[in-house]
């Protein structure tokens, strides 16, 4: 199941919200708490019924490691447990995600042939593995304290985030389980609405012209390359960003919140800012608890040494999304580019280039690498560099997209233009819902949103959400 499903939208959610919000005015509230979970639970398997033993798991598991991490009254055997807790999610993560990689490198490089069958990559567990790494820190540290079984449970199995972030602190969730009046509704359906337009139009239709670039084995053009590169970093960002409001908003219909995960990113005027506004819950996680306890291990901490440390934590970060040597290039690609940020900043104070050109730059690099990004190998991405630097010809559209019919050609390309704009100059979801008012024309603006993103629903099958894949 998945959000933008007519099951989910008109039968799933409406019931989940309705009994929220009547457990919450009944002030019932540890009933909610068990009927939020079991709503989780069920949403869970109706996604991945098959992994469900994977998330349950964990969730045992971590509930006695945090109970450990944070009860025992030896600081030193605190501190064992941590590791063991952390160790153990890591195992889990690396055995269900990486096992195949690594061994497929093994075989390159010894020239074996070892095999090991296939199995389903759990739901999520990219994003519960984190969320229970975070936990347990927070437990260690003395920022979070072991709860009910069901409220553990409810943090890591909560269906708006579990297949796909964003990521949230424990306290700052479990807070809001004793709530004792709602969110307002009218804010999430808006919310869940602007998001829902933003993966089955935006997204679909910058996708439509870059999948057939990207998977296609034909020579792409110049103008093929660019148009690709461009479409994919649209759709990747229409696709997660969408996710991300509806997750937001289907909290907020339940009376929870969620933090905000995107906040324009690609007007960032750096490779710095991007990050502080692109997936913002994971470069919270990335900085807090990954880059800043390498610094703090090697003292003293020099510039030198905290670039080398950014660029290793990116190099993580961009392996954290999957299994292959493109996505380590990527996170290397970003590493190396915060570096130069830094270093520019260090030594040209005075020096700043104009706004204008610098968001150009940004965009320019940031477009270029999400080609690794979406590339199936590191030759594929070079296939598709070799185009866009008219290695392969220039002049109009040739290869894959000249197999798009003109019609179809025309609305992707104006979807793609509209993308655009929306990206670089339209107001951002965050601006929109800050001191929300349902007046007359938010109606009729929601209306009109909900029934166009309906018509796309119903007119072609739209894809899962990219980021339920990491």
């Amino acid at each position: 199941m998945v959000f933008h499903s007519l099951p989910f939208i008109f039968i799933f959610l409406p019931l989940g919200v309705l009994g929220s919000r009547f457990l919450i005015k009944a002030q019932l509230g540890e009933t909610r708490v068990l009927f939020l979970l079991l709503l989780s639970l069920v949403f869970y398997s109706l996604s991945s019924w098959q992994t469900l033993p994977v998330l349950a798991g964990s969730i045992v598991l971590n509930f006695y490691a945090s109970r450990l991490v944070s009860e025992n009254s030896s600081l030193e055997a605190r501190g064992r447990w941590l590791i063991a807790g952390l160790t153990l999610n890591l195992l889990v993560l690396s055995a269900s995600k990486y096992a195949h990689f690594t061994l497929d490198n093994l075989n390159v490089l010894t020239g074996r042939h070892w095999y090991l069958p296939r199995f389903a990559l759990p739901l999520g567990l990219s994003f519960f593995t984190l969320q229970q790494i975070m936990y347990l820190v927070d437990c260690y540290e003395g920022l979070a304290l072991p709860v009910q079984f069901t409220r553990h449970a409810l943090l890591i199995a909560f269906f708006p985030y579990v297949s796909a972030g964003p990521i949230v602190r424990a306290n700052d969730f479990f807070r809001q389980l004793d709530r004792e009046s709602p969110t307002r509704a009218d804010v999430g359906l808006a919310r869940f609405i602007v998001g829902l337009c933003k993966k089955v139009v935006l997204a679909e239709l910058c996708g439509k012209l870059a999948d057939p670039v990207f998977d296609s084995p034909l020579i792409p053009g110049l103008a093929d390359g660019w148009i690709a590169a461009l479409a994919f970093s649209l759709q990747l960002y229409f696709d997660f960003s969408g996710y991300s409001d509806m997750a937001v908003g289907i909290a907020e219909m339940l009376g929870l919140e969620l933090p905000q995960n995107f906040d324009a990113p690609l007007r960032s005027a750096t490779v710095i800012e991007f990050w502080t506004r692109w997936h913002i819950t994971l470069s919270k996680f990335i900085t807090t608890y990954l880059y800043t306890p390498m610094v703090k291990a090697m003292p003293p901490i020099t510039f030198k040494k905290s670039m080398v440390f950014t660029v290793i934590a990116m190099s993580i970060a961009g392996l954290w999304h999957g299994p292959a040597w493109t996505f380590v290039l990527f996170g290397l690609a970003h590493g190396l580019a915060i570096t130069a940020n830094h270093v520019w900043r260090k030594q040209m104070r005075k020096r700043k280039l104009p706004l204008f050109f610098a968001r150009m730059l940004t965009l320019g690099f940031v477009v270029a690498a999400f080609v690794m990004f979406r590339a199936h190998s590191v030759l594929d991405s070079g296939r598709i560099y070799g185009a866009m630097l008219g290695l392969r010809g220039g002049g109009g559209l040739s290869g894959p997209l000249s197999a798009l019919s003109r019609p179809e050609m025309l609305i992707c390309l104006s979807g793609l233009l509209v993308a655009l704009a929306a990206a670089m100059v339209g107001p951002s979801t965050k601006s929109l819902f800050e001191g929300f008012r349902a007046t007359r024309r938010w109606v009729i603006a929601s209306v009109v949103l909900a029934v166009i993103a309906l018509i796309f629903m119903n007119a072609t099958a739209t894809k899962g959400f990219i980021y339920r894949d990491f």
